[in-house]
């Protein structure tokens, strides 16, 4: 891959073979940051929707590149399901978080129009 002369198809294959491993593992920092306590995360992001936003956009970018062709509906579901488990983990009382109905519409937001991008970018590619 970081060859020179590597091809397109050639950087794609390990692309495609990375992916469901980063896709596994945001998944599991995603996790463990939302049912963690006393977030800080609005110090970075200024806006926790921004950060649901933006978590989301990535788990939807790798979840793309790690799931076969024509499964793209069931990937934003799950994603989607994925969001409103996290709220629903932090509305329990041990967890210490407070869970927001608008966090979850953030993530389903970011899932959908990842996702769109990506799959219109792909028949455009394939048609050009």
């Amino acid at each position: 891959m970081g060859r020179p002369g590597a091809s397109v198809s050639e950087v794609f294959a390990v692309w495609r073979k990375a992916a469901p491993v980063l896709f596994v593992m945001a998944l599991a920092v995603a996790f463990i940051g939302a049912v963690w306590p006393d977030p800080s995360s609005d110090q970075v992001f200024g806006s926790d929707k921004v950060l649901h936003i933006f978590a989301f956009s990535v788990l939807s970018f790798l979840g793309f590149f790690s799931i076969p062709k024509g499964r793209v509906v069931a990937l934003g579901v799950g994603l989607s399901l994925f969001g409103a488990a996290i709220e629903f983990f932090q509305g329990l009382s041990f967890v210490g978080r407070d869970a927001d109905f608008q966090d979850w519409i953030a993530d389903t937001v970011a899932v959908i129009v990842v996702l769109l991008i990506l799959r219109g970018g792909e028949k455009i590619l394939r048609v050009g």
